[in-house]
């Protein structure tokens, strides 16, 4: 019996575990579905994308002059000039803002941008034993227009925190970086 008992705790969350894991796998691979349906019926030609630790894909048509986040199935697609906030967010700090909110109506960066994660991230984490941790790095955007007011994309995750200086967090916030630096030059730019 206690044998039994035994088996049935460790059996248990090996069976969640892998369900978790075969979850998120056909949600990666619904998300490059979706891709790779909005590429063939967009007629996208010009055109960069990622795909994020939550899955998700963030999808810059150049052809069409969008940003599309997809989620599965699901998506939400916005021409440049419909997009009039961008945050990188690391933990709950900004790390990176840019605005069409201003009074003069051009974007607006704000937080310390040139010293890395390590310099931006210094006195905002958590820490463990000595060591600074990031537990969230998130992209943020937001919409002037439509039924879909912002998208949260989860760039890192991590229950227990990164170490701040580790590889993985700092590839999760330079591609933030990079996604927002190129979000906010073409955002609220309308072509005449």
């Amino acid at each position: 019996m206690i044998l039994f008992i035994i088996v049935v705790l460790v059996l248990i969350p090996v069976i969640f575990a892998l369900f978790s894991i075969a979850g998120d796998s056909k949600y990666r691979k619904e998300s490059t579905k979706t891709l790779n349906e909005i590429i063939e019926k967009k007629n996208v030609k010009d055109f960069d994308y990622e795909q994020f630790e939550d899955g998700s894909i963030l999808l810059d048509d150049r052809t069409n002059r969008m940003f599309h986040v997809i989620n599965g199935y699901d998506y939400v697609s916005r021409r440049e000039e419909n997009i009039v906030d961008v945050e990188l967010v690391v933990d709950d700090a900004v790390a990176y803002h840019s605005s069409l909110s201003s009074a003069t109506g051009r974007a607006i960066v704000g937080g310390v941008i040139a010293g890395g994660v390590g310099a931006i991230i210094g006195g905002l984490t958590g820490r463990q034993k000595g060591r600074k941790k990031i537990h969230r790095i998130e992209l943020i955007l937001s919409y002037g227009e439509g039924k879909t007011k912002y998208n949260r994309i989860t760039i890192l995750s991590s229950k227990d925190g990164e170490d701040i200086f580790h590889d993985r967090t700092n590839r999760a916030y330079d591609r933030g970086l990079y996604w927002s630096k190129n979000i906010s030059s073409r955002m609220g730019v309308v072509e005449e």
